[in-house]
Formats: C-alpha cells, sequence, structure tokens
C-alpha cells in the first residue's frame, strides 16, 4: 500500500479512542472485534466482514480492529487486547485472501500494540472493482454466490435490489461521496456553492478559487480571501497538492484550502502540520434539509430496532405482480418493484398483500430505509418517501395530525415536522402505509369500509403503498375494489391505476440465507435436515415460522431440535411455536375487545376448530362453518359477526381467493386438535369430543400429540372419564391418548387440594377399567397425595384391582405396592394396623363412594391371589418379591388361625 504503517497505527488509535469516549462508532467503516480464532468458521467471519465492507459505499479506508471489547449497556467500546494466540498469523490470512478473493491491497497488522496491549488491525481500502465475492466455497461456510455488504453496525447479506445495483454500476454504487468527473463541472459545482467569489480558474490539475471569508476575531468582524485548490475526480489527492497550493503565489491569503473527494493519509497528515485545510468534496453537497433529517432520523431508529429485532438480515422477496400490464408470474426483488412503482405518474395505489409474518413490515421499512440512503448519498432523483405505521393510529385525527403524530416520534424540529407535512399536502413526498389491516376499527365490512375513507384522507395525489394482510378481506375482489377507491382513473385505459402485489412464501435459497446469516452454516443445516426428517418442510416457506425457529435455536441452542426424534420431542416442539404464534397475535389485538379481550376465547375457538377439520378429514372451512363455531362460543345473544372477522384475520388463518379458510400449516392444526382433546379431558366434556372419528387420515397424529402434552389435570380426567358409559368412539380416543402418554416421565403433579373425594373415586374406577392404558394416572395420584391419603388410595385401587387378569394389572399393582414396601413388614401387618384405628387411617367417603365393604377390605385373605400373583412375576426384584413372600406367610398363618379358632368353637359347640 501507499501510505506508511505509522499512518494507519495513528487512524487506529484515534478511533479506539472515538470509541470509547462516544461509543456507537462502529459501522461502513469500522468494526471492533475481542479477538480472532483459527477455525474455518472464525476466518469465514472474518472473510465475510472484509467482503461486506469491500461492497459497502464509503469514502475512506475501513478498519477491522481487534483487541476491544463493546460495553451493551453503555455502548461504548473498552480496549482490552488480545492475547497471544488471539489472532492468527498475518501470513495466513494473505494466503487465504489470495486464492479466495480478488480484493486488493488489503493491510494486516499483526503487530501492532497500543498502551502495552497487542492490537492487530485489518484494513480495507476501496474496491475499484465489485461486488466482491469468494472465488471458491469459503470452508466455514460461504458460497460463491453470497454477496455481503454492511447495513448499520453489522454485516449482512445485499438484497437482490442492490446487488443488481452493484453489478449494473459499481463505481456510481461504491462511492459515498460526490465527486466531478472534469474541470468543467467542478467549476459549475464551486460557482454554485460561492455565487461571489473572485476567481475562478482552471489551472490543469486543479481549479483555482478564491473568495472572501468572513471572520470574526478579537479585533472584531471583518472579511478576509480564502485561497482554494479543487481536484476532480475520485483519486486520492496525494501529498504534492499541499507542496503546489503553498507554491501558489497569487495574492495573499488567510487561509488555504483544498477541495477533494478523497485524501491519502499522508496527504491528511502534511495538511496538519502545514495548516493547510481539507474539505471533503461530500461536505459540498452536504444534504441537510428537512427531508435529509428525516431520513437520518428514520435510519437510525431501524438500526436500532433491527439490532434488537435480531434482523440483521433482509431477504428481498419474491412476488406476483396483478393489474394493467402484468403478468401473474413469480419475480424476484420486490423492493425493485416498489421502487419503479414509486416514479409513477399521479394518483396510484399499489397493494402488497400477503399473510401475517411473511414480511411485510420488514420489506416495507427496507424500502424506506434504501430510497433515505440514496437521498443521503446525493442522488435527489429517487422517490422521496415518508413510512407511516397506521396501527395506532387515532382514526378521528386530521390528515396533517396523523402525519404529525408520526413524524413527533423521530427527533425532528417543530419547523421540521411543519415543512415535511407541507411536504407531503404538497404531493412532494409519497407515503407508505403500513399495518391497514390493524388499524384500531372493528373487522366487519363496515370498519373496513372507514379504513379506506381514513386511508383516502391520509394519502395525497402521488403513488401511495399500502401493505395489508390478505385475510383483511373476506375475498380479494372486495380488496382490490376497496382499495382501487384510493386511486384515480386511468382514461387511456378506462381503469384505475391500481396495482396488486402479493408476496409469496420463501425459496430454498432465501431460506438457506437467512438461517446462516443468524446461526451459521452448522445451525442452518441442522435446522433444514431436522425440518425435513420430520416432515415439516413446510415450515421452510414460511418467513414468520422460520424466524421464530431460529429464535427458539438462538435462546436454547441446536438441542432444542436434536429433541424431535424423541418421542415427546415433536408436539412439544410445535406446541412452543403456537405458543409464540398466539403471544404475537394477543400482543398485536390487545387494543381490541369483543371476541379476544382476554384470548382465552380465541384458544377455544381455535382448538375447536382445528379438531372439526381434523375429525372431518378437511383441509379447510367455510366461513359460514366457522361462524357456527363462533356462536357456540359466544353467548346465544351475542352478534358473532365481528368476533368471526377476527378470527378469520388471525395469524393462523390463510383466506383463498375463493373466501375458504384453512390454517397455516398442518402440523399446527394437529397440534391444536390435540390441545382441543386434552382440554376436553380435563373438563370431563365427553360433549366435545363427540365428533371425533377414528379412521379420519391424521386421527393417529392427534392421538400422539395429545399423548405427548397432556399434562396431569386432564390425563387425571381422561381416567376418570373411563369410569362412565362413553360413546364407543370417545372411549377409543381416550385409551388412544392414555397409551400413547404410558412412557413418559416429565409429567408433574396435581396440587392436592384440586382432589375431591368424589373425583378420587372416578379416577380409582377408570384406573380399575383399564389398568393398561392408566398406569400413568397412578403415578401421577401417588406423587400428588400427601403420605396418608396415598396409602388410602393404594389400598382401594389394590381391592379394585383384586379381581383383574394378572397381564392387564401387574404393572399397576406393582406401582402400588412398592410404596409400602418396608423391611420386616407385610401386607398383613399393614391392615393389621388399620384396624385399630379405622376412622384414622380409612376414608370412609372414598370407599362409600366405590361401594367397598369395610368388613371385606380389612380381611387379609381376600388378597391372597393378588400377592400370589406378585410373587410369580418373573423378573421382579428382590425387596418386593421378599415382601410378597412374607405377605403370604402371613396370609398362611392368618387361615391357620382361624382354622384352630373354628375348631375350638366347634368343639365348645359339641
Amino acid at each position: 500500500m501507499n501510505e506508511p504503517v505509522a499512518i494507519h497505527r495513528r487512524e487506529v488509535a484515534q478511533r479506539i479512542l472515538m470509541a470509547n469516549r462516544q461509543g456507537g462508532w462502529e459501522g461502513t467503516h469500522t468494526d471492533f472485534k475481542t479477538e480472532l480464532g483459527s477455525t474455518s468458521r472464525d476466518l469465514a467471519k472474518l472473510f465475510k466482514h472484509i467482503l461486506a465492507f469491500a461492497n459497502t459505499p464509503r469514502r475512506t479506508d475501513a478498519y477491522l480492529i481487534f483487541g476491544v471489547k463493546e460495553d451493551k449497556a453503555s455502548g461504548r467500546f473498552d480496549h482490552i487486547g488480545v492475547a497471544v494466540d488471539g489472532f492468527p498469523q498475518a501470513e495466513r490470512i494473505y494466503e487465504l485472501l489470495h486464492h479466495y478473493t480478488r480484493l486488493r491491497d488489503i493491510f494486516i497488522d499483526a503487530a501492532y500494540e497500543v498502551d502495552g496491549k497487542r492490537t492487530p488491525y485489518i484494513c480495507i481500502p476501496l474496491q475499484d472493482e465489485g461486488p466482491q465475492t469468494v472465488l471458491h466455497p469459503f470452508p466455514g461456510g460461504i458460497d460463491v454466490q453470497e454477496v455481503f455488504w454492511r447495513r448499520g453496525s453489522s454485516s449482512a447479506r445485499a438484497t437482490d435490489r442492490d446487488i443488481l445495483r452493484m453489478r449494473s454500476d459499481w463505481e456510481r454504487w461504491c462511492l459515498d461521496c460526490r465527486y466531478e468527473k472534469t474541470a468543467t463541472s467542478l467549476i459549475n459545482t464551486l460557482s454554485k456553492r460561492f455565487p461571489n467569489h473572485k476567481v475562478l480558474l482552471d489551472l490543469g490539475p486543479c481549479v483555482r478559487l478564491i473568495y472572501d471569508s468572513a471572520i470574526n476575531d478579537e479585533l472584531g468582524m471583518h472579511v478576509a480571501p480564502v485561497l482554494v485548490h479543487a481536484y476532480w475526480g475520485f483519486e486520492p489527492v496525494e501529498p504534492a497538492a499541499i507542496e503546489r497550493l503553498n507554491q501558489d503565489k497569487v495574492q495573499p491569503t488567510f487561509q488555504k484550502t483544498i477541495i477533494g473527494a478523497r485524501f491519502s493519509l499522508n496527504t491528511l497528515a502534511l495538511a496538519q502540520s502545514s495548516s493547510v485545510r481539507c474539505v471533503y468534496l461530500d461536505e459540498i453537497y452536504f444534504v441537510d434539509d428537512p427531508y435529509a433529517k428525516l431520513c437520518r432520523e428514520f435510519l437510525r431508529q431501524l438500526d436500532i430496532d433491527q439490532s434488537s429485532q435480531d434482523l440483521s438480515s433482509i431477504i428481498d422477496l419474491d412476488y406476483r405482480a396483478s393489474g394493467s400490464g402484468f403478468t401473474p408470474e413469480v419475480r424476484k426483488s420486490i423492493l425493485s418493484f416498489l421502487e419503479d412503482q414509486l416514479n409513477g405518474i399521479g394518483r396510484s395505489a399499489v397493494l402488497v398483500h400477503g399473510d401475517f409474518g411473511c414480511g411485510k413490515t420488514t420489506t416495507a421499512k427496507q424500502l424506506v430505509a434504501e430510497l433515505c440512503e440514496e437521498y443521503l448519498r446525493g442522488n435527489f432523483e429517487v422517490p422521496k418517501v415518508l413510512y407511516l405505521d397506521v396501527s395506532n393510529m387515532d382514526i378521528r385525527s386530521r390528515r396533517d395530525e396523523c402525519i404529525e403524530g408520526q413524524l413527533n416520534r423521530l427527533r425532528l424540529s417543530r419547523e421540521d415536522v411543519a415543512h415535511l407535512v407541507a411536504s407531503v399536502q404538497q404531493d412532494q413526498i409519497s407515503v407508505v402505509f403500513d399495518g391497514v389491516d390493524e388499524m384500531a376499527r372493528p373487522y366487519t365490512e363496515a370498519g373496513r369500509h372507514d379504513t379506506i375513507e381514513v386511508l383516502r384522507g391520509i394519502a395525497n395525489r402521488r403513488v401511495a403503498l399500502y401493505f395489508v394482510r390478505t385475510s383483511y378481506f373476506p375475498k380479494r375482489d372486495e380488496m382490490i375494489a376497496q382499495f382501487a377507491l384510493l386511486a384515480d382513473l386511468d382514461f387511456s385505459k378506462s381503469q384505475k391505476r391500481i396495482v396488486v402485489t402479493e408476496i409469496l412464501h420463501l425459496r430454498q435459497e432465501q431460506v438457506t440465507e437467512y438461517l446462516k446469516a443468524r446461526l451459521g452454516p452448522e445451525g442452518a443445516t441442522s435446522i433444514q435436515g431436522s425440518l425435513h426428517k420430520f416432515r415439516l418442510e413446510s415450515f421452510l416457506k414460511d418467513p414468520l415460522i422460520v424466524s421464530l425457529v431460529a429464535k427458539l435455536v438462538e435462546k436454547e441452542g441446536i438441542e432444542s431440535l436434536e429433541s424431535l426424534p424423541r418421542k415427546e420431542g415433536k408436539a412439544h416442539f410445535l406446541s412452543s411455536l403456537i405458543e409464540q404464534l398466539v403471544g404475537r397475535e394477543q400482543k398485536k389485538r390487545s387494543r381490541h375487545s369483543a371476541l379476544f379481550h382476554d384470548f382465552l376465547l380465541f384458544r377455544r375457538v381455535l382448538r375447536t376448530v382445528a379438531f372439526n377439520m381434523t375429525c372431518r378429514g378437511n383441509s379447510s372451512i367455510l366461513q359460514n362453518q366457522l361462524k357456527g363455531f363462533v356462536e357456540r362460543a359466544l353467548d346465544s345473544e351475542q352478534d358473532a359477526t365481528e368476533a368471526v372477522n377476527e378470527f378469520r384475520t388471525m395469524a393462523w388463518i390463510h383466506c383463498s381467493p375463493d373466501g375458504t379458510l384453512r390454517f397455516r400449516h398442518e402440523a399446527l392444526t394437529l397440534v391444536c386438535a390435540a390441545d382441543h382433546v386434552c382440554e376436553a379431558f380435563e373438563l370431563r366434556d365427553n360433549l366435545a369430543i363427540g365428533d371425533w372419528q377414528p379412521t379420519a387420515p391424521h386421527a393417529p397424529e392427534v392421538c400422539q400429540y395429545a399423548g405427548e402434552v397432556i399434562e396431569a389435570p386432564a390425563l387425571l380426567g381422561a381416567t376418570a372419564m373411563l369410569s362412565t358409559e362413553l360413546q364407543f368412539n370417545v372411549h377409543q380416543l381416550v385409551t388412544k391418548v392414555l397409551d400413547a402418554s404410558k412412557d413418559r416421565r416429565d409429567i408433574g403433579a396435581v396440587p392436592e387440594d384440586q382432589l375431591d373425594e368424589r373425583g378420587l373415586a372416578s379416577i380409582c374406577r377408570g384406573i380399575a377399567t383399564a389398568p393398561l392404558s392408566t398406569l400413568q394416572a397412578v403415578k401421577i395420584l401417588l406423587n400428588s397425595l400427601g403420605e396418608k391419603r396415598a396409602r388410602q388410595i393404594t389400598l382401594a385401587l389394590l381391592w379394585l384391582l383384586l379381581r383383574k387378569d394378572t397381564t392387564e394389572t401387574s404393572d399397576a399393582v406393582l406401582t402400588l405396592v412398592r410404596p409400602i414396601v418396608r423391611k420386616d413388614w407385610n401386607f398383613c401387618d399393614e391392615l393389621r394396623e388399620i384396624k385399630k384405628d379405622p376412622a384414622n387411617f380409612l376414608d370412609l367417603m372414598l370407599l362409600k363412594d366405590l361401594h367397598i365393604s369395610i368388613a371385606d377390605f380389612l380381611d387379609s385373605l381376600n388378597y391372597e391371589m393378588l400377592f400370589k400373583k406378585i410373587y410369580e412375576i418373573g423378573d421382579l426384584e428382590t425387596p418386593t418379591r421378599q415382601y410378597a413372600d412374607r405377605t403370604l406367610r402371613g396370609m398362611e398363618g392368618e387361615r391357620n388361625r382361624r382354622q384352630a379358632s373354628h375348631s375350638k368353637q366347634a368343639q365348645r359347640r359339641r
């Protein structure tokens, strides 16, 4: 490189100092790291950052500085240094750069120290060609086609729109400053900026400018001449320019200044020692009007939001456009398409619709952000736009109040806000409306009509973008007709100026790109493999589900997916996704009342609809069927219309063009149906599951999922239902779910105060009815009850199981007997102790409900066959076998005692 190492080191030290004092210093020019490992994955991350800096518009060299740690709380950076093994050899990095990239003039200084602390750094100068990518697949996870760039303070994959711009005009893309290509254009620019100049002359290598500058010093206000040498082109101004300026003796001047697109570090250092001022040409064009301030504030807030929401990777989604002049084919880069639409003339409506969580808001904000960045870089030809979130808008406000309310959330002065509001009213700025379907209005036809009227009052006579959830309207024809009211008539075509665009599901490569950005190559591969293996590949096309899965893995580790092979793993994984979806929906709907004021009713309707669809074997449901479910959930006097519309617009529902409704994913539908079954079990509601169809296509999966997610109260409720007369299909459902839960080890207990005597009696009868299926219920009872009540239940259950077949009762009997096994003790001793104080040791109410005679209950000989069967079990553990043996010997002694007593009584009678 041309610049000496000393200048680089001085620059690095200055950036560390500024980051420590000011904080928030990472961006398109600097990135701080604590250390750099030597593994393939570590080096892949390094190359990702280097390539990102190489592809990012900027005006100066970028630096990756190591040995600096960020303090998240304060936002400042602490210089901690790098250990001996905290940075690989520079030769190895150079070798990899040469083999895998075309990057030029990368400089690595691994020996630099600041304040005695090792501080390696890598300098990435501006590149003449681009976009820069790896030439071969890089070990650790970089593919040849991947293009990175800096987004705020992080490195991310570039969108399709940005990649297209890089490839079409790299020179225009890469320059984060303005420059003039010829002396003539430079003179024209300077003449506008300095209209009262005295001299403006082309000297060949530069342009000479002399103008009078106002100076305020201790002598007061006066005017002094300033000599300027200005350079065209984009090449850095070299130190020779300082000598040329100092030798220019055209007239005495107060100040000497050089203007150029860029300056070498040597030039900046020499200028400082020579009292020459260096001014970037970009400052001549510096944009600081109210719209530019809006752009900076929007970008600042967006960077904060994206950092908190893990949105470092933005996908430029595919779309399908309809309307005049468009064919309904799948196209790439919705960002490019929407930018083209904003360049249209007149009042047009561009409607962007898609499912909940498909990326509408992210797309809207990213579009506005990229247009703002273009404007700040001096491209005044891009459309001016204002992002307007109308989800929380007060519909009673005037148009200017709505816009003003949005602008007041940003750090803008009153004067700037007033200027921007006037610009919108004067049709100088287009409006991007987001959250249209979440406006605080009822989800009825009248409410939708009012929404359109409000939007009509806010929009101006420019092209406007409207982002809306597809299911907001019952049918797409109604949606298009309503938004057409916001557009003018195109007389040449005799139709409204409306374009309808649908955001589509993710492509496989987009999913891989997103997951790799968040979780790395290994995490992305693991997620995709797990979901494919367990037939959940439909999740990989859904942006919302993919983001929720990634969030789950980030929080709980990849082990959360590796648990899927376990019997209960898949159902719990799906249940966690359901809870996240419901939570997101509840948060969005928190301002609404009616059906979902506490969201419990929503869950009930959701589960009921899923259960009914599963029983019928249907993948969709008609709106009148949905209305019937909602009406049954509500009080009969309530109008269900608004509630049906609210449910129809939920994240769960996908509305087809013909108005039919289906759930977002089949697997989630089945888990919701399983939740309905479990809820019915807990409430012991036979009617709620009376429509169960054992032969339905997905009936086995629902039973399996229910067995995997069922909790203790529902399991005991299902057991109690077996004690009653059930329909055959319901009885079959109960036993199938109980069988599916038999091997679980994670089912907890039930609070003892929730188990009353009558309920316990039903549970005991249910256990006796199907001991093979209810073994889990036996364990729950023993874990839930105190020692005394557990003992009472144990004896009652043993009595009920006396006359059952051994193959059915052995596991249940052993589960009951093992807790009462004691050394030098047997079951006969247990009964003798009870006989001494039956009122204390027996639950007389329970025995009465079970129709058990106390005399028979306490007769040890009635249990002889039971303990013989226990003793004959082949693989019985020694303590239990010894307990059974002592019990049988005790019973034999009791029989001999009774026979002896009977003989004595007979002799007395003789």
